[in-house]
């Protein structure tokens, strides 16, 4: 009897096995857009004003701070399955600095694009900016007799995107632009770029990155 019990429980388990061995592989779902409860197949364009709250750019010899409520955004979409493009337009922008004038208060971006998302943790979603030719991301302009950065100087290098609770769905994502040494330059200075704003898509879908 204890062979046959034995026999029988020998035979159980490699019936198992064989079943959990042949059971078809499952692969993980790629992490993409999702608008309106569904997986974004082509692209889907984003709202052209946004409210934003911070926006500055600082350097070793000017602080430009852009104070206008809203910005623009022109030729903004999310791409299936997992990249970005957009221009963005600042208003109301100023120099702090006593030397160094900015000659206009609208500064706009080439066109950019969003790459290499990312999950961070449970909420948030990483991404890349860069401009989608050349490397220049904006052309600034001062004026001042005694200002090093005289003349026009470029805004060269990558933003990080960070959309805090980019994972959850909502019709309204909150979305940081940041960059620091090492990232950006402006003309030869080193750059830090601090925006925050809050951005929909055009048909007010509720939309998120998971």
């Amino acid at each position: 009897m204890p062979d046959i019990r034995l026999a029988t429980m020998t035979f159980a388990l490699a019936l198992a096995l064989a079943c959990v061995l042949s059971l078809p592989a499952v692969a993980a779902a790629e992490a993409g857009w999702m608008v309106g409860g569904k997986q974004l197949t082509g692209s889907e364009k984003l709202a052209t004003t946004a409210e934003v709250s911070v926006a500055t750019l600082q350097t070793a010899n000017a602080t430009i701070i852009c104070d206008a409520s809203t910005l623009e955004v022109s030729g903004g979409e999310i791409v299936a399955p997992s990249s970005a493009k957009l221009s963005i337009e600042f208003k109301g922008c100023q120099s702090t600095s006593a030397t160094c004038e900015l000659l206009s208060p609208t500064i706009g971006s080439e066109p950019l694009l969003g790459l290499e998302l990312t999950l961070a943790g449970t909420l948030a979603v990483k991404a890349k900016l860069k401009p989608s030719t050349g490397t220049t991301i904006a052309t600034l302009k001062f004026v001042g007799s005694e200002c090093a950065l005289a003349g026009t100087e470029p805004l060269t290098g990558s933003i990080g995107l960070l959309m805090p609770e980019g994972q959850m769905e909502s019709t309204t994502q909150q979305i940081g632009l940041l960059g620091g040494a090492g990232q950006l330059k402006l003309g030869s200075e080193e750059a830090r770029l601090n925006v925050c704003y809050t951005q929909t898509v055009s048909t007010d879908k509720p939309w998120r990155y998971l």
